[in-house]
């Protein structure tokens, strides 16, 4: 009986650390924009607890986009003062380096779902790229690891050069005889203007 009941509590145990990681997620998971322009992506954490300070590296593909911005989340600003540190850019081999933040002074971490940190995207040639986290680390406000799963995101940029629709045969017939039927009307209204 006694073996029975501490299978069960270790297998609880298990299912309830396994459930209780935090996420950490590139966001929005999919999305396209075209050539040139910018896309707005934000590292997201959700089930957060206790979150005290985090560092993580992004991935992009250099011959598809070009990173440009970085800037701090909300998330652990709402629990009181920070020092972010934005990272360092290299787009031509596709990466931000070291991105980080830090809660100061002897405060609770927080806990919940937020953003990171923000980061802006330019759409640098037609393909597609995946925008991964590695180097990860989270410490709760005791230093101590937390656990975490990743999720990815994948961006496509398609041609920024917009087709404009063929007009309808039925459309420009139409907007021929309503030009037409005005001037007629206008020139008929000149001319008798102009008899004595």
């Amino acid at each position: 009986m006694s073996k029975c009941f501490c299978l069960l509590a270790v297998g609880v145990a298990l299912a309830l650390s396994a459930h209780g990681d935090a996420v950490i997620s590139v966001q929005p998971q999919t999305s396209s924009i075209p050539e040139g322009n910018t896309l707005s992506v934000n590292v997201g954490v959700s089930g957060a607890s206790d979150l005290y300070a985090f560092q993580f590296d992004i991935t992009f593909s250099p011959t598809v986009l070009h990173a440009a911005t970085v800037s701090e989340g909300n998330f652990l600003p709402s629990g009181g003062p920070t020092f972010f540190i934005a990272g360092t850019i290299d787009n031509s081999v596709g990466t931000i380096a070291n991105t980080a933040d830090t809660l100061e002074g002897s405060v609770n971490g927080v806990s919940g779902n937020g953003f990171l940190a923000d980061f802006g995207f330019v759409g640098y040639a037609l393909g597609s790229s995946q925008i991964s986290l590695s180097n990860i680390t989270l410490l709760n406000s005791q230093l101590i690891s937390i656990p975490f799963t990743t999720r990815t995101a994948n961006v496509t940029v398609s041609s920024g050069v917009q087709t404009v629709p063929e007009p309808n045969s039925i459309g420009l017939l139409t907007l021929s005889g309503l030009l037409l039927i005005a001037h007629f009307f206008n020139g008929s209204r000149i001319e008798n203007v102009n008899r004595p």
